[in-house]
């Protein structure tokens, strides 16, 4: 008899401390969710990127994404649209697209997608790739016959003007139409309206305009896509180099220095288009593809400038970011 208390005595302590030793576990299991939770919490509301990102989707519609509750929305429902771009103020997007029986035209909307209406009727030709000036100025590239220009447009007046063109290229033997087409520049300026990037696509050449004293300097190593301006207008982006061994260039503008940071994602995926900067010039989204698939593949990512590590984000393409 006196066994068997025993027995169940020392069951009892056993039990007693198995007890203990699963409460410890829980607890500690319990802190070690709580912790990751109120991590989760803090990145999420604190370090993790804000602001609004639009896109093209598979189908051609341009969506936006709100990079705080993760929502995305469609702003365009009809027609085929590509490039679209934030105005500085973040109150309108600028775009190209084709509906009805049109080429593609550049279209101007306000924030939520409303108000959609067509600023370019182009005859004979096509307009496209808009992006902002100050003032209410928008560029676009039209080719009418052969004949490429890059424009601006007041969208107070209407008023179009000529910025560069290759001229009349009727005649021209093909290698006279090349050396044309590597005098024609796009205008992209800095928001605080102090500097102006010229783009020679053709040529692959950058020049950086500073407006006040008139100087210029050429940029090194020759873009693959467009450049663009960090949100404080103090540094330059644009990607260079070839499939596998692209590299994303940062130019500081007052340092007068570069940055390059390895974007290679393998030897079948392109990376480049325009990348485009957060508001607090932190972090750069840009596009990735494989070259001449069947289907668009394009995804967007995030590159963290503090850490040089990028972060895949959502399918689509031609991104920007306000």
């Amino acid at each position: 008899m006196q066994t068997l208390i025993g027995t169940k005595a020392s069951l009892t302590k056993v039990s007693g401390k198995l007890f203990k030793t699963k409460l410890l576990w829980a607890l500690i299991i319990f802190a070690a969710i709580l912790e990751l939770y109120v991590s989760y919490l803090w990145a999420d509301n604190v370090s993790q990127p804000n602001g609004k990102i639009v896109f093209v989707s598979w189908d051609f519609q341009i969506m936006l994404l709100d990079m705080k509750s993760r929502h995305v929305s469609q702003l365009t429902k009809s027609g085929s649209n590509l490039w679209p771009r934030w105005s500085f103020d973040g109150k309108k997007i600028a775009f190209g697209s084709v509906r009805g029986d049109h080429k593609p035209e550049i279209y101007i909307m306000d924030a939520e997608g409303t108000n959609q209406r067509r600023v370019t009727f182009t005859k004979n030709g096509e307009a496209t790739d808009p992006h902002w000036g100050v003032d209410k100025i928008l560029y676009f590239r039209s080719i009418v016959r052969g004949v490429i220009q890059e424009n601006s447009i007041d969208l107070v007046n209407g008023e179009i003007k000529v910025i560069s063109s290759t001229g009349e290229v009727s005649g021209k033997t093909i290698k006279e139409r090349l050396e044309q087409r590597k005098r024609i520049y796009q205008i992209f300026p800095s928001g605080d309206g102090k500097y102006q990037i010229l783009y020679f696509r053709y040529g692959e050449k950058l020049e950086l305009l500073e407006l006040a004293s008139g100087t210029k300097r050429e940029l090194r190593a020759g873009p693959k896509g467009q450049p663009s301006w960090s949100k404080d207008s103090k540094r330059i982006d644009y990607v260079t180099g070839q499939i596998p061994d692209q590299v994303l260039m940062i130019f500081d503008v007052k340092e007068n220095t570069y940055e390059e940071i390895n974007l290679g994602r393998g030897p079948n995926t392109g990376c480049g288009g325009e990348p485009s900067w957060n508001a607090n010039s932190s972090r750069i989204v840009y596009p990735c593809a494989t070259p001449y698939a069947e289907k668009s593949d394009s995804r967007l990512y995030i590159l963290d400038l503090e850490t040089k590590k990028s972060s895949m984000l959502i399918k689509g393409g031609s991104p920007d970011w306000h």
